[in-house]
C-alpha cells in the first residue's frame, strides 16, 4: 500500500489500433505528474480491420485484461479517453473571414467541402486557435459518426465511462511537444506505426494539417523477411539490431532501409512544400520529431537529417511527466536478438517508449490544462 499518494482519479488513456492496445494512467503527486500504470496487448488478426471493430467480444476482453493486468501499476479509474482510428478521422486548420457570412454556416460549408461525407454522416468539433478583427483560424476535427458511435458503445459495454474520443494526431502532438511552451515553431511529427504512417504539421500551439506517409513498420519487416528468408519475428529483430549499419547482414538490411527512408524523405518534402504553399506564415520547418515503434531504427534520424537538410530527432514521449528510471528500464525497454550470422553483436536492448506516444498523449489530456486540445 502506498501511504504517500492516493490512487489516480484521472482518466486513463487507451490507444486502440488494428495490431495492439496500449494503456497509460498518470497521477499527480504533489507538484509532479507521475506514471501510475502502463500496459499493452496484442490484438488477434481480424478483430479490428482498418479501424473498424469486427469482433466486439475479443476487443472488450482485451480492454478488460489491460485494465486488470497492466505491465506495471494499477488502473484506478473507470473513466477513459480513447483514440479514434487515424484512417477514419480528419483534422485541419481553416481560415474563416468575417465577411464570408455567419460563422457556423461558413464553418460547416468549408468542412463539407473538404471531406468525402455529408455533415449528417460525421461528428465534428472545432476550436478557435487564433483570431484578429477579420480572420479566425479554426482547428476542426472530424470523424465518421458510425465509427465514433461504435467506439463509444464498445467502451460502455466494457464497463467504462468515455470522457472523450480523440484524434490520434492530437494525442501524439501532446505527448511529443512541451506542454509548457507558449509558442512552438513550425514542426513536423512523423509517426511510423505498424500498419500505417502519418505526418503532423504543427505550429503556434496548433495542428495545421496531417498527411499519410508511404511506410509502415510491418512493411519493412516483411521486406527483410523475404529478402533474407527468415521468420518475421527474426526479421523484426534484425531491423532493430542491424539498422542502417552496412556491415551487418552483408548490407542487405541497410539497403532495404535506405530505400524505404528515401521514399519517406521524398514524401516529407511534399508535406513541407504543402506547408509553404498553403500556410506561408509557417513556411520554414524548424525541426522534425520521429514517433511510433517503426522509427526505432538505429541511424534513422541522422539519415533523414541528411536527406531533408532539417534537424530530425527521435521524440521523447516522457518529457511531460516523471517516470522512475528503474521502471522505465524494466517496462519500456525490450531486448531483441537475431541470427549471429547477420550481426556479430546480435542482441540489443531498445527503448520502446515511442510505441506509447498516443496512449501517453491521451492520459496527459486528463491531467494538464489542455493547451493542445
Amino acid at each position: 500500500m502506498n501511504i504517500f499518494s492516493a490512487p489516480s482519479k484521472y482518466p486513463f488513456g487507451l490507444d486502440i489500433s488494428d495490431r495492439s492496445f496500449k494503456i497509460v494512467q498518470l497521477n499527480k503527486k504533489r507538484h509532479n505528474i507521475v506514471l501510475q500504470a502502463i500496459g499493452k496487448w496484442r490484438v488477434p488478426s481480424g478483430a479490428i480491420e482498418d479501424g473498424i471493430i469486427k469482433d466486439q467480444k475479443t476487443v472488450i476482453g482485451i480492454i478488460n485484461k489491460l485494465i486488470n493486468k497492466p505491465m506495471y501499476g494499477k488502473i484506478s479509474s473507470k473513466n477513459v479517453i480513447a483514440s479514434l482510428p487515424e484512417t477514419k478521422t480528419f483534422i485541419n486548420l481553416i481560415d474563416i473571414d468575417a465577411s464570408e457570412g455567419e460563422f457556423r454556416n461558413v464553418l460547416e460549408r468549408k468542412i463539407e467541402k473538404n471531406i468525402p461525407y455529408t455533415l449528417d454522416e460525421v461528428n465534428y468539433d472545432w476550436q478557435v486557435v487564433e483570431k484578429n478583427k477579420k480572420i479566425k483560424k479554426v482547428l476542426v476535427g472530424i470523424v465518421e459518426k458510425k465509427v465514433a458511435n461504435q467506439y463509444y458503445n464498445i467502451l460502455n459495454e466494457a464497463g467504462l465511462t468515455p470522457i472523450a474520443l480523440e484524434i490520434e494526431a492530437v494525442a501524439i502532438s501532446r505527448s511529443l511537444l512541451p506542454i509548457s511552451a507558449k509558442k512552438i515553431l513550425p514542426t513536423l511529427i512523423v509517426d511510423v506505426g505498424a500498419e500505417r504512417s502519418s505526418c503532423v504539421a504543427f505550429a503556434n500551439n496548433s495542428i495545421l494539417f496531417t498527411m499519410s506517409l508511404p511506410l509502415s513498420g510491418h512493411e519493412i519487416t516483411d521486406d527483410i523477411a523475404k529478402k533474407l528468408r527468415i521468420p518475421k519475428h527474426k526479421a523484426e529483430a534484425a531491423k532493430i539490431v542491424c539498422g542502417l549499419d552496412p556491415h551487418h547482414a552483408n548490407g542487405d538490411i541497410a539497403k532495404i532501409l535506405n530505400n524505404k527512408i528515401k521514399k519517406l524523405a521524398d514524401r516529407i518534402k511534399e508535406v513541407a512544400e504543402h506547408l509553404r504553399t498553403n500556410y506561408p506564415e509557417y513556411s520554414e520547418v524548424n525541426r522534425i520529431y520521429l514517433s511510433g515503434g517503426g522509427t526505432q531504427i538505429n541511424g534513422i534520424a541522422d539519415k533523414l537529417t541528411s536527406e531533408l537538410k532539417i534537424p530530425v530527432y527521435i521524440g521523447n514521449v516522457l518529457m511531460n511527466f516523471n517516470i522512475n528510471y528503474s521502471i522505465e528500464q524494466k517496462y519500456l525497454h525490450e531486448e531483441y536478438s537475431t541470427f549471429k550470422k547477420l550481426a556479430k553483436k546480435n542482441k540489443v536492448k531498445q527503448n520502446m517508449s515511442l510505441q506509447f506516444a498516443t496512449a501517453i498523449g491521451l492520459a496527459l489530456r486528463g491531467i494538464y490544462s489542455d493547451k493542445l486540445k
